[in-house]
């Protein structure tokens, strides 16, 4: 799992990229794929240290991770390209998955046992800057973007700049979200040898929509991102922002950039949709189908999969009624089977992330055991942000047995230990094991979506 120097790998497509390409390895998928061989027990030794230093030590792990401003004249689109097909074995697939990043999509793929091929890749570089100077990020952006974007014509640079959520990272680090707009001669050299003949291209579109600057050619800025607040908020102000920069004291009290802002698709999560066009001239030169899964919302398709994973584990005659709830990049395709669980992933620890929950939840047939991990980013006053108690409650729903995995409800949300314990964690605490069954066929993808009896928020066409 030997990331790029330039891109960052505690990332949501860095993360999700190596846990399917090590599930298709038939491998487990450790330490966030950050940390795969430090142990479980640094991750208490970590969190008996004072708040205070943990919450420096998650800013300082972040910053570890960062390029120098030197190196960004080494980013090359191709070679991000060839880094995302070295993740999975060369073998013939029935299909294959592009585009948006998502833990639930994941899942889709180990079932089909198919790749992912991610659009959008984490590009963090060093800098220090108080995490509410807006104008003067954007100024450094803008001097950075020349370095790389003017060689690589097929990457967008989305800017991120999240004061809220990402409080902690962003004061030693700038943030890029780079985004391909072409396959790209490694991707395509890849399904020319791999992809059966008539194979399927899915593509996974997520069309979450958010307010951003444009700064330049192929270069947009946005202000904050999924989870707390919407995106209005963050453009217009609220309150709820007023008395959180109180309570930190600075003298600004609107997060914005003096220029017009526009609606386009937000830089995590979003599709960008000129690479659908370059997979339809691919896909019609070589005889491949494509399928496009199409969705607003990043926990859209998180009903969709584990409904998939309950009507397939009927079919084997498992049980079907315990659940693993899984948080941003806190995911294990591996032992989702081994443990004989359905998987529910949330893109985060807020609101939206319970609400996604207590839907499925509410509208499912009871699961006798519900066990969840939650990510952690350091932020204990976070606008948004949910409570041990209310994840507690929602838990709560099991007809049985219920509670955390590798979550320390004293310290969240600075338990930064959880991303070395949640993977032991979950072995020692869901004592059920399972061999890995064989793969599911797109026919048997296509015949559970002809009998589905929810309605989803996701469309295929």
């Amino acid at each position: 799992m030997k990331t790029l120097d330039y891109i960052t790998g505690f990332d949501s497509s860095t993360t999700m990229l190596y846990a399917l390409g090590q599930f298709l390895h038939g491998k487990e998928f450790r330490g966030v794929g950050v940390a795969p061989n430090v142990p479980a027990f640094v991750g208490d030794a970590i969190n008996t240290i004072p708040e205070d230093w943990r919450t420096s030590l998650y800013g300082l792990s972040g910053w570890a991770g960062a390029m120098k401003e030197s190196k960004l004249k080494k980013i090359k689109s191709e070679d991000i390209a060839q880094w995302v097909v070295d993740q999975y074995p060369k073998r013939k697939y029935p299909g294959v998955i592009i585009g948006s990043s998502n833990g639930a999509v994941i899942h889709l793929a180990a079932a089909l046992g198919i790749p992912w091929f991610p659009q959008t890749y984490l590009l963090s570089v060093r800098r220090l800057l108080p995490p509410d100077e807006i104008k003067k990020d954007a100024e450094w952006g803008k001097k950075m973007v020349k370095h790389f974007l003017p060689q690589n014509p097929d990457l967008l640079a989305y800017q991120m700049h999240d004061p809220l959520q990402d409080r902690l990272m962003i004061q030693k680090m700038g943030y890029f979200r780079l985004k391909r707009t072409k396959l790209g001669k490694p991707w395509e050299d890849f399904l020319k040898k791999n992809l059966k003949p008539g194979g399927i291209i899915y593509t996974s579109e997520c069309s979450y929509p958010w307010w951003v600057y444009s700064l330049g050619e192929r270069h947009t800025f946005q202000i904050g991102g999924l989870g707390g607040l919407t995106s209005k908020e963050y453009l217009t102000g609220c309150a709820k922002i007023d008395r959180f920069l109180q309570n930190y004291k600075t003298n600004v009290r609107k997060w914005y950039l003096p220029i017009k802002a526009t609606k386009a698709l937000e830089a995590e999560w979003g599709f960008a949709p000129a690479l659908l066009e370059d997979i339809k001239r691919f896909a019609k030169k070589h005889g491949y189908r494509v399928k496009r899964i199409c969705f607003n919302e990043p926990e859209d398709v998180s009903p969709l999969a584990a409904d998939f994973y309950r009507w397939w584990y009927r079919k084997l005659k498992w049980n079907t009624d315990r659940m693993l709830g899984e948080s941003f990049a806190l995911l294990e395709p591996l032992w989702t089977f081994k443990t004989e669980s359905i998987p529910f992933w949330l893109a985060f620890n807020t609101r939206s992330s319970l609400k996604a929950l207590r839907n499925y939840l509410k509208s499912s047939k009871p699961f006798r055991e519900i066990h969840l991990m939650l990510m952690s980013n350091g932020v204990k006053d976070a606008i948004g942000l949910v409570s041990i108690k209310e994840w507690k409650a929602a838990i709560s729903h099991a007809k049985g047995k219920h509670g955390f995995v590798g979550v320390d409800e004293e310290k969240y949300p600075a338990d930064i230990g959880t991303f070395l314990r949640y993977h032991d964690d979950l072995r020692n605490k869901i004592g059920a094991r399972r061999e890995v069954p064989p793969s599911l066929t797109i026919a048997d993808f296509e015949k559970f979506l002809k009998e589905k009896k929810r309605k989803y928020r996701v469309t295929f066409c």
